[in-house]
């Protein structure tokens, strides 16, 4: 630890009271100021320091604790905080949702509570969700999920900043995908994968503990010798233990979709052409798992596929989670955000005047189709919608009390609404063949109509209202659902997003919010180029600015 004070003439000394307690001796004034470093010795801080994503850190931390340069003191630290904070609020977009009524104007409480759960959480997600890695889901907050970051949330914690203008709070973490490049291509190949594979959730691999037994996906082969080796796996980060984690593929293209926001929303075409630069390799690595990953059907269950058809598992399982691996293929949403994907990483290649991939348009042409459920599925008798995924009965079962458990699924009615996130989160629209606006609208109110509230989190109120928005329902609607009344939804006046006891604060559910408003106030891409305005209740008199096109 490397210290520096000032206690007034007197001077003081600072004595270690063990292991993790220091107190300074000698003080003689009313007020001392106290700056310290902590690091490990050698500044290997907080992992090996020949990691190039953390170079400049640790090169900085060896200097401090070589004595090179002085820390700063109390009041050189206040006035950098300060004048880093007034160029966050006074840069990107904003939103004025409560003008009018705090004038007198309107009487709608709702503007006033969406504006402060969206000045609470720009703050909440600067602070937690804006560095070097995916953040954990409490980010610095508290520890949770073992104290690994989920790629599978980046999307919920990151994405946003794109469309907010402050692209630079998202491209810190992509450095952490460039540089464990080696790490999931050996991943994907210890797998009998081409490309690249991302796991759920990453931390890492230091100990036996963390990494148990010899065999099994965690002991992907050697990518080099790092300051964290072990006899278990040399990985420098890796897969964290988890018992769905191994069967989500959900977030497979968050690295293409995020990406691709940045360049469509570069401030400049050379902008546009450094963010090729750095992530072209990221991408296209990522784009060959999704080529490699789809496989023919299983046999006894090829009836209804067409010649050629490549499905997603089984095993596998929806973002939602929670129905048998064994018993899940081809997700809605997951076959939508494939496609995406690889539509994206194809146009990059094009642009870049690099032939095609004939393995990635074969996994194009060739990928299922999301499974549609006949106007009687289940014994109600209404409009056409779409499965969870191919093997479910879906939502209009949940009226139908004759069926044991009223619908195949577990997560038809409850944990997340994944399959809107086709139409809503990404845009079905673009690709081919396209979801259907009907059947997703169906889809939608099928949900809101039999939803277990009490089986959500904090992000599922903004998919409701990604998809509500796309499908045309009125901004009111959309409020509302913001809004909603309901446990997992309540943001305590500190603007932490409540779930249940042990976890008090929740920020995929605060980032999720400030996506769901920046394309209210900036609409959204309708798949052929075109935008589509949203905005907020005509009464409002909402004001905006600076927010970019929801692709």
């Amino acid at each position: 630890m490397l210290c520096r004070w000032d206690a007034g003439p007197g001077g003081a000394t600072l004595v270690r009271d063990g292991p993790h307690a220091w107190f300074l001796d000698g003080v003689s004034q009313p007020a001392v100021e106290l700056s310290c470093l902590l690091a490990p010795p050698g500044a290997r801080y907080p992992i090996d320091a020949d990691a190039p994503w953390l170079a400049a850190k640790a090169g900085a931390t060896r200097a401090l604790l070589a004595g090179q340069e002085p820390l700063p003191l109390f009041g050189a630290v206040a006035a950098a905080a300060a004048a880093g904070w007034a160029a966050f609020w006074e840069g990107g977009a904003a939103v004025d949702l409560a003008g009018g009524l705090l004038a007198g104007e309107h009487g709608d409480a709702r503007a006033l509570e969406l504006e402060r759960r969206v000045v609470l959480s720009q703050y909440l997600t600067r602070v937690n969700s804006a560095g070097s890695t995916p953040p954990q889901e409490t980010g610095y907050t508290l520890n949770s999920w073992y104290g690994k970051h989920h790629h599978e949330m980046r999307w919920f914690h990151q994405a946003h900043f794109a469309l907010w203008q402050r692209p630079e709070l998202i491209q810190r973490a992509d450095g952490w995908f460039r540089d464990m490049l080696p790490n999931a291509t050996a991943y994907a190949g210890f797998q009998g994968y081409g490309g690249a594979r991302w796991p759920k959730m990453v931390g890492p691999a230091t100990t036996l503990l963390e990494n148990p037994g010899a065999g099994g996906c965690f002991n992907a082969p050697s990518v080099g010798n790092t300051s964290y080796s072990n006899a278990t796996s040399d990985l420098l980060y890796w897969t964290g233990p988890s018992s769905t984690g191994p069967m989500l593929v959900w977030q497979q293209p968050h690295i293409i979709w995020m990406t691709e926001v940045q360049r469509l929303h570069a401030p400049s075409d050379a902008d546009a052409a450094a963010i090729v630069g750095r992530m072209a390799a990221v991408v296209e690595a990522t784009a060959d798992f999704m080529a490699a990953y789809p496989a023919p059907p299983l046999p006894g269950r090829a009836n209804s596929s067409a010649a050629g058809e490549l499905w997603l598992g089984p095993p596998t399982d929806g973002a939602e989670e929670g129905n048998p691996a064994p018993e899940t293929w081809n997700p809605t949403f997951e076959l939508t955000y494939w496609r995406l994907g690889l539509r994206i990483a194809t146009e990059w290649r094009q642009r870049a005047g690099l032939p095609a991939k004939p393995a990635w348009a074969r996994v194009l042409s060739n990928l299922a189709e999301p499974t549609v459920l006949a106007a009687d599925a289940g014994g109600k008798h209404g409009p056409r919608a779409y499965a969870i995924n191919a093997n479910c009965w879906g939502f209009p079962s949940r009226t139908d009390e004759t069926k044991e458990g009223k619908h195949k699924c577990s997560g038809a009615y409850s944990s997340h609404p994944m399959i809107l996130g086709a139409l809503g989160m990404v845009n079905g629209r673009a690709v081919e063949p396209p979801i259907d606006d009907a059947l997703m609208n169906a889809t939608l109110a099928y949900s809101i109509d039999g939803w277990d509230w009490d089986g959500t989190w904090g992000w599922d109120y903004p998919m409701w209202a990604f998809s509500q928005m796309r499908l045309g329902w009125d901004a009111s609607a959309v409020v509302d659902m913001m809004l909603r009344h309901e446990t997992k939804n309540m943001y305590f006046a500190n603007g932490h997003n409540y779930q249940f006891g042990p976890l008090v604060c929740y920020l995929p559910g605060n980032g999720g919010l400030l996506s769901a408003v920046a394309m209210m106030a900036g609409g959204f891409d309708d798949g052929a180029g075109k935008t589509v305005p949203v905005g907020f209740p005509p009464a409002w008199g909402a004001l905006s600015e600076g927010f970019k096109v929801y692709p």
